[in-house]
C-alpha cells in the first residue's frame, strides 16, 4: 500500500515515514499541499495522510482540491492538537476523515485501522463481481 504523507514539519513527516515503513508501507512525502498536488499528477496512492494545519494551503483545502477529481482515494487529515467532533462530522460528510490524537502513535493506529478496512472493502467488491 502506498501512502502519501503531507506535512510542513520535517520532524513530524520523518517520524510518520519511519513509523509507516516499519509496517511495510510504501511512503511518499510532500512538504506542502502544492507539492502533494504536483506529486499526485505523476503517481497514484492508496491513502493520503495530511496535516490539517499548514501554511498557504491547509490540509482541508488540499483534501477539497483532490476530492474534486479523485473521490476514491481515502483522505485522512490529522491534527496533533486533538479533534473537534463537530468539525470531524462536517469533514466526514465531504468524504474526508479527521483524526486527532495526542501523539503520532495514536494517529498511526487510526491509519492501520483504515488500511485494514480498505483491504476488507476491496475483497468484498471483488467477491461480489
Amino acid at each position: 500500500m502506498k501512502i502519501l504523507v503531507v506535512d510542513d514539519s520535517e520532524i513530524t513527516i520523518k517520524l510518520i515515514e519511519s513509523m509507516l515503513k516499519k509496517h511495510k508501507f510504501d511512503v511518499l512525502l510532500a512538504y506542502s499541499a502544492h507539492e502533494a498536488i504536483n506529486l499526485l499528477k505523476k503517481q497514484t496512492v492508496d491513502l493520503i495522510l495530511s496535516d490539517l494545519n499548514m501554511p498557504i494551503m491547509s490540509g482541508y483545502d488540499l483534501a477539497k482540491s483532490i476530492k474534486m477529481t479523485n473521490k476514491e482515494t481515502p483522505f485522512l487529515l490529522y491534527s496533533l492538537k486533538g479533534s473537534n467532533p463537530d468539525l470531524a462530522e462536517v469533514f466526514k460528510r465531504k468524504g474526508i476523515e479527521l483524526i486527532g490524537g495526542s501523539d503520532l502513535e495514536e494517529i498511526l493506529g487510526t491509519v492501520l485501522q483504515k488500511f485494514d478496512r480498505s483491504i476488507r472493502d476491496n475483497k468484498l467488491k471483488h467477491e461480489s463481481l
